[in-house]
């Protein structure tokens, strides 16, 4: 399984091609890291809070 960000351009040239597969369905875990100590502000606060809303 491939990032489709990381194969954008061999898309849109049509260089790989998308292969469905019906009734598969793929997940991955995100991470996500800090320094200690800081707690994430501003839009990556923003965005943990709607990763970890969607995840339950």
């Amino acid at each position: 399984m491939l990032s489709s960000l990381a194969v954008a351009p061999e898309l849109a040239a049509g260089t790989l091609v998308r292969v469905p597969i019906p009734g598969l369905t793929l997940r991955r875990a995100l991470r996500a890291i800090w320094p200690s100590g800081r707690a994430p502000s501003g839009p990556a606060a923003e965005l943990l809070t709607v990763a970890a809303k969607a995840h339950l």
